[in-house]
């Protein structure tokens, strides 16, 4: 399970430059996170964690959104599970 975890954490490293663009080319920026963790033993435990802050800005507005989430489970069994979400708007 090891090696899939590093595989997908490899292949999500050298996929980032791809989809990246220069910053300032558009009224859109933001940043995105994945984590994902998997251990075995006596017990099958996995975690999954993704965030993304995603920012607009126009003339006289900025609009600010941020979202988070946790998931984890033993034994195919959720045992933690947690979810936020926010939106910001500014007035310039």
């Amino acid at each position: 399970m090891f090696r899939y975890s590093l595989l997908l954490a490899a292949t999500s490293l050298t996929a980032l430059p791809a989809i990246a663009q220069d910053p300032g080319t558009g009224p859109w920026s933001g940043d995105l996170e994945f984590g994902y963790v998997a251990t075995s033993g006596n017990t099958e435990t996995k975690t999954v964690k993704s965030r993304a802050d995603v920012k607009r800005e126009v003339e006289k507005w900025r609009y600010t959104i941020h979202f988070d989430s946790l998931n984890t489970s033993e034994d195919d069994d959720r045992s933690a599970e947690r979810y936020f979400l926010s939106n910001k708007i500014d007035y310039k």
